[in-house]
């Protein structure tokens, strides 16, 4: 059995390669024991910084777990303000894009859980 804890794992900076924009801090936890139906993202979200693009998956079940901070999560024209053990999900298959960001001056931290799902389209704003 392995212990890791999130706070000593490398992060990695999330950056469109489309438009050049900074994102948030990434590292996947399940990697570490290879795990193949589902991920765990721990994600550091700086101020002022949106955690993704707006978009959505077509089958890809995608959850959030709140850990530090206020987030404010988007669904279309849907916005809600997050607070630390709220957890949230989007279904997959809508048309209504989705995104997490960080307005306020203190950094956001929170998990993404998803299913890891192959053949999953992501649809991104354009």
């Amino acid at each position: 059995m392995e212990v890791y804890n999130i706070n000593d794992l490398h992060h990695e900076q999330l950056i469109s390669s489309k438009t050049g924009e900074i994102f948030s801090k990434s590292a996947v936890l399940t990697e570490l024991f290879f795990c193949h139906k589902i991920f765990v993202h721990h994600e550091i979200l700086s101020p002022m910084k949106r955690a993704s693009a707006p978009h959505s998956h077509t089958i890809q079940e995608e959850m959030i777990l709140v850990l530090d901070g206020l987030p404010t999560a988007h669904l279309g024209n849907q916005v809600i303000q997050l607070k630390p053990g709220d957890f949230i999900g989007f279904k997959p298959g809508t048309k209504e894009l989705h995104y997490i960001e960080n307005t306020t001056d203190k950094e956001v931290r929170f998990l993404v859980i998803c299913s890891n799902q192959e053949d999953d389209k992501i649809v991104f704003d354009s």
